[in-house]
């Protein structure tokens, strides 16, 4: 197996036919610093198997990783491993940066998607831009890929489909809310050094932003700012935390200081999965294994 890539937790059902990748389906999530997949049955949709690699971190101590190198180390990575490279019956990748915007249906024209997301930051040399149509929000997600990984990606592949990591994020979450019945909600989910948050009212979007961030003080600035803008009370409003973040952890602990309802969200009823998924907490995850219910 490719040594630049560290395997932080993983399993596969023993019922899993490696020479039968055209029975499942397959969900991998590309960020900054490494990627996870969830493996999915076909027939019926049931969760067998899940990975999270990270990029070895003496890699990320000596370079900062651009964009193609890091598709270098993925390619390598997926054409010497024994079955990812293999055609499933559908393979999404959902790609996690920085670079995304929405935008309404009626004010969208796919002939200004540059001009959409360059009013909010430039677009980086080499990158492309890219859509998403969320139907439950009746909006566009316009986000920006590197070239390469849009032109590789089906080529490592087979027929996969990328799109971008928020809109999963945010489809997931009026899921979330539908599904269990909350008249509000905030989501957070945090990365290495940046986050995204998302405010969910009767199951539909309010909003949406991301935030970088160097320490938890910086964290809980930009929490609380949101809830001031947008008028919320933080003894009320509950705030849900996805991702790779445990209880007790920096991040929790603060948000808890000044949050009263801080939760971690279980896993959708709505999805049967094999037992090993029962030693991962239900928040870890989160936007692979609830996008299987989203149409995205």
């Amino acid at each position: 197996m490719n040594g630049k890539f560290v395997l932080n937790q993983g399993f596969t059902d023993k019922s899993f036919d490696a020479f039968r990748t055209l029975d499942y389906s397959i969900t991998i999530l590309l960020r900054e610093d490494g990627f996870s997949y969830v493996l999915a049955q076909k027939v019926d949709g049931k969760l067998v198997g899940l990975a999270d690699y990270t990029l070895d971190s003496r890699i990320q101590a000596n370079t900062t990783l651009k964009a193609e190198n890091f598709l270098k180390q993925f390619a390598s990575f997926v054409m010497n491993h024994p079955w990812l490279g293999k055609p499933f019956d559908r393979a999404k990748v959902l790609i996690s940066n920085r670079w995304v915007t929405l935008v309404p249906a009626p004010l969208f024209d796919e002939n200004q998607k540059e001009l959409y997301l360059n009013f909010n930051f430039p677009i980086p040399a080499g990158f492309v831009v890219a859509v998403d149509y969320l139907t439950d929000l009746e909006a566009w997600s316009v986000y920006a890929l590197p070239l390469e990984w849009g032109k590789q990606i089906p080529l490592l592949m087979p027929g996969a489909q990328h799109t971008h990591a928020a809109s999963a994020f945010i489809e997931s979450g009026m899921l979330f809310c539908r599904i269990n019945r909350h008249a509000e909600a905030v989501l957070i989910q945090p990365g290495r050094d940046w986050f995204e948050m998302a405010y969910f009212a009767r199951s539909s979007l309010v909003f949406y932003n991301t935030f970088h961030y160097q320490s938890p003080e910086d964290f809980i600035y930009f929490v609380l700012f949101v809830f001031e803008q947008l008028n919320l009370n933080p003894e009320i409003t509950p705030v849900w935390l996805v991702g790779d973040i445990e209880e007790g952890s920096p991040l929790h602990s603060i948000l808890t200081r000044y949050i009263r309802k801080v939760s971690f969200p279980t896993r959708p009823d709505h999805l049967t999965w094999t037992y090993e998924f029962n030693e991962v907490p239900g928040h870890v995850f989160y936007s692979l294994i609830y996008s299987q219910l989203c149409e995205l």
